[in-house]
Formats: C-alpha cells, sequence, structure tokens
C-alpha cells in the first residue's frame, strides 16, 4: 500500500515507517517555538488524510496536536537533567502511530515536569488544554524518557 503522495512533504526529520506489523508512524521534529503547534498540526493532517482516516478523526487528531504541542512550547522547554540546553531543549517531538482501530499521538519535549490536568474556571484564560484532550481522547497519559524529558500521549478511536 502506497501511503503518501509524491506531492507529501514531510521535510528534513520528517518521515513515515512502519515499526511494528500492522503499525505505520509518523515522526517530527519541532523547534519549540510558538508556532510549532501549527506546523504539527499541518504535517499531521497530511500524513492523517494521506492514511484515508474519516474526516472527523482527522480533526479531534489536529485538536489535540495543537493542545498537546502548545503545552509542550509553553511548560516543556527547560532542559532535563541529561540533556544539554543546545542539544534537546529546543525542540518538540511529534509521534503519530496508526494501528488498525486507533491512533496513538505522542508529543516529547525535554522537561520531566509532568502535565497536570486542572479544571479551569469559567473566567479563565488558560487552562483547558488537557481538559480537551481528556474529553476528546479514548485515553491520555504520560511518561518520563531516558534522556530526561517526557512523553505525553493520547488515544483516538478510528
Amino acid at each position: 500500500m502506497h501511503l503518501f503522495s509524491p506531492a507529501f512533504s514531510l521535510g528534513p526529520g520528517n518521515r513515515i515507517r512502519h515499526e511494528f506489523p500492522g503499525e505505520v508512524v509518523f515522526s517530527g521534529e519541532f523547534p519549540a517555538v510558538p508556532d510549532a503547534a501549527s506546523w504539527a498540526r499541518r504535517l499531521a493532517r497530511t500524513a492523517l488524510v494521506s492514511w484515508h482516516l474519516p474526516g472527523e478523526a482527522v480533526e479531534t487528531a489536529e485538536l489535540l496536536i495543537s493542545e498537546i504541542v502548545t503545552n509542550a512550547v509553553k511548560f516543556g522547554s527547560s532542559p532535563g537533567p541529561k540533556c544539554s540546553e543546545s542539544d534537546c531543549a529546543n525542540s518538540v517531538g511529534l509521534v503519530l502511530r496508526l494501528h488498525a482501530d486507533e491512533l496513538i499521538i505522542e508529543v516529547s519535549d525535554s522537561n520531566q515536569v509532568q502535565p497536570v490536568l486542572v479544571e479551569a474556571d469559567y473566567e479563565d484564560e488558560c487552562g483547558r488544554g488537557l481538559g480537551l484532550v481528556d474529553k476528546l481522547s479514548m485515553k491520555w497519559g504520560h511518561h518520563n524518557q531516558p534522556w530526561g524529558g517526557k512523553t505525553v500521549y493520547c488515544v483516538v478511536a478510528i
């Protein structure tokens, strides 16, 4: 099965691969800047559409990616204990894992501080991102990485 068209532009460092039988994986790395969520959404949409996912799943994935990448940029950009600032403090990683009936979204940054789900007040200007992730995904969580950062993940039904 051909997974992407010739017009599909992954750019340097971004790629689609197969890790396990029946699994298709997209990975990319973005600078930890305010535009990272927009870049991640665009590349993810291209990959997800090329995989022929239903429109609703693509839109949900885009929203979840946007929220998690935004959090990674805002709160995850300080270096972890095993990571020098020049090596990995200024990037956000995105991995999409497509299985038969689910899409796993993983966003990694260099800070080991774990995300906290808070209940945002009606008038709060921020604090709703993980609430959206919690409501729109089948499950979500996080784990520390051996290199000193963390990965936040969520699962979307296909």
